[in-house]
């Protein structure tokens, strides 16, 4: 979901450990009790119980007292590579990957807290640093699916050491749009794109095609709009 919350309203998991787990009340974080920003884009919980919190300017860690802000630091390589961040996504290793507005792709090693960027992936020359990273999503393979706003959408093979580059280049089989809001990989193993004003797509893994859904005003049983907004709204689970 890329909803822009103008103030973030939790409901908190609270506990006095270093994660939390009970339920809480509702509270109130705003920039007064240390927010970087108050435009959040995305949340997200990682396997010790933190809160992470991606805004427009900058990533933060709450533990439920305090917040702790990532931010890019132009003398730092192992800092976030740009501040406007629209989208988190947890591997099953439990690390972070970020997607930027123009800062392209991170890599967050929670052990570490070092931030890799990747500018370049294995045999793909194109330079993914300054792209707008709409979407991640991890298959059962453990390989990424990387959608982009404008650049099409990345497969990532991490066995193999390679990278798949999809784009929407009006052939049979093709991905609908370079436009990528979200992408889900359901109970199946299938992993299923959602575009901006152009429908939905479904990847069929054997063939390595695309098939495209989009509304038809003559079919009932279509799309109800080709702007799909996310996961929820793909009607897959």
């Amino acid at each position: 979901m890329k909803a822009i919350f103008t103030t973030l309203i939790l409901f908190l998991i609270v506990s006095y450990s270093v994660a939390q787990n009970g339920m809480g009340p509702f509270k109130h974080i705003t920039t007064n009790e240390g927010l970087s920003q108050s435009n959040v884009t995305c949340i997200l919980q990682d396997d010790d119980g933190f809160m992470w919190f991606g805004t427009q300017d900058g990533l933060n860690k709450y533990d439920g007292k305090t917040i702790k802000v990532y931010k890019n630091d132009p003398a730092n390589p192992k800092s976030l590579s740009h501040n406007y961040i629209l989208t988190l996504f947890k591997d099953h290793n439990g690390n972070f990957w970020i997607g930027s507005h123009g800062g392209g792709l991170n890599f967050f090693e929670r052990e570490t807290e070092i931030f890799t960027q990747f500018s370049h992936f294995f045999n793909d020359t194109t330079d993914l640093s300054k792209i707008r990273v709409e979407a991640i999503e991890e298959d059962r393979d453990g390989n990424l699916w990387v959608g982009t706003y404008g650049q099409g959408l990345r497969f990532i093979d991490f066995k193999n050491k390679k990278i798949v580059h999809f784009k929407a280049d009006g052939l049979p089989g093709s991905i609908s749009s370079d436009f990528i809001r979200d992408i889900h990989v359901d109970q199946q193993g299938t992993v299923w794109i959602a575009n901006f004003y152009d429908g939905l797509n479904h990847f069929d893994k054997a063939s390595g095609r695309f098939t495209k859904h989009k509304h038809d005003p003559k079919d009932p049983s279509s799309l109800s709009k080709n702007d799909v907004c996310g996961s929820e709204q793909m009607g897959v689970g």
